[in-house]
């Protein structure tokens, strides 16, 4: 049983506004809206820490089943259901992009070029976030699905061996000082053909370099246990407010200051952040946070991340129409998209998704 927290949805619904803003063009505004646009995306790191959470939560009703251990057959069964709720959606998005937009994401092929059959297998068997010109090649923002499922694939060990607050405490710290040591060995494997890419594949995008946000996610999971143990104080409500007030205000500083702590990549000091909103809304939820607008768009947050860049791309080929101001122009662009992405999400969701899981459900039922 998948633990249902409101929160979650509120919050996935924000992020998908944070990644839309960017990509939709918020970054270039004027003034601090156009940081606040930049900031926008954050969001896949809070994807990603939600994400780690639930996780958890969801390996944690297999392992106790089973007392200690999982069997392989309970944990294929995990990664398939993982898998099943992935793949309708993906294959379908793949398929309209290749249509649509055949030739590619010119940034991210470099000097290949173009898409390759070797590339769309890889797309295929999720197996992208492996090479520099894979990862986000095909729909361009393709590299948040390469390191979920990678992490899907380890996170059963994972689980099995972080089992307290502190173990995933200690393998934050690890994931985040490893990862600076990573870094500056692959430097020194990057060739001169196509330098930026394998920079920006080696600091931002690949796994090894997300998963310290990962790591936070665990953390929050153990942390949740702590969380429980206020739900009895008096004041609690003034306490999450409290806390919510103080890590917006840290994370304004992030946007419009700059990073403190040099060592440790930005996107870790944002997922820091985000965990201490959500401790907070899990003590209490805050209105404006947690309200059913985010929660309606966190619930379809995946298909609309899948097709928002699709609709981008068709938007500014065929949509001349300016109004000769920043504002009004990338405001359109936001909301016209947005609403034809959720629409395009809420048809595949009722006529892919749910259908191909309900007959998923349907096949294990009748199996076991």
């Amino acid at each position: 049983m998948r633990e249902h927290e409101a929160w979650a949805d509120a919050l996935k619904g924000i992020a998908m506004c944070g990644v839309l803003m960017i990509h939709s063009g918020a970054n270039s505004l004027p003034g601090p809206a156009g940081k606040l646009g930049e900031a926008g995306a954050r969001g896949v790191q809070l994807f990603f820490l939600i994400s780690a959470y639930f996780t958890f939560v969801s390996l944690s009703c297999i392992f106790e089943k089973e007392k200690t251990t999982a069997g392989f057959k309970r944990i294929c069964s995990w990664w398939i259901k993982r898998l099943v709720k992935l793949i309708p959606l993906w294959y379908t998005a793949l398929f309209f992009y290749l249509m649509l937009l055949p030739d590619g994401e010119a940034y991210w092929l470099a000097s290949r070029g173009r898409i390759s059959a070797a590339n769309i297998l890889a797309h295929v068997f999720l197996l992208h976030g492996l090479n520099p010109y894979y990862i986000n090649s095909i729909l361009g923002i393709e590299w948040y699905l390469a390191d979920l499922s990678l992490f899907y694939l380890i996170a059963p060990l994972l689980y099995r061996r972080i089992t307290n607050l502190k173990r995933s405490l200690c393998f934050l710290v690890f994931t985040a000082a490893g990862g600076i040591f990573i870094r500056q060995a692959a430097y020194a494997w990057i060739p001169e053909t196509d330098a930026y890419l394998y920079e920006m594949y080696i600091n931002t995008v690949w796994l090894f370099a997300q998963l310290p946000v990962f790591a936070v996610g665990i953390c929050l999971y153990h942390l949740k246990q702590k969380v429980c143990g206020f739900a009895g104080v008096r004041h609690k409500r003034r306490l999450s407010y409290g806390m919510l007030a103080f890590f917006l205000c840290m994370t304004g500083i992030l946007i419009y200051g700059e990073n403190r702590l040099p060592q440790m990549a930005e996107y870790t000091v944002f997922a820091l952040c985000f965990a201490g909103m959500i401790i907070s809304q899990m003590l209490y939820s805050c209105p404006v946070i947690v309200n059913p607008i985010f929660r309606k768009i966190g619930q379809k947050s995946y298909p609309v991340y899948l097709f928002h860049f699709l609709l981008l791309k068709l938007y500014d080929r065929y949509i001349t129409f300016s109004f000769h101001n920043p504002w009004a122009d990338w405001f359109m662009r936001f909301a016209v998209v947005f609403g034809l992405a959720y629409c395009i999400a809420a048809v595949t969701e009722k006529c892919i998704d749910r259908p191909v899981f309900c007959w998923y459900e349907k096949v294990v039922h009748n199996t076991s």
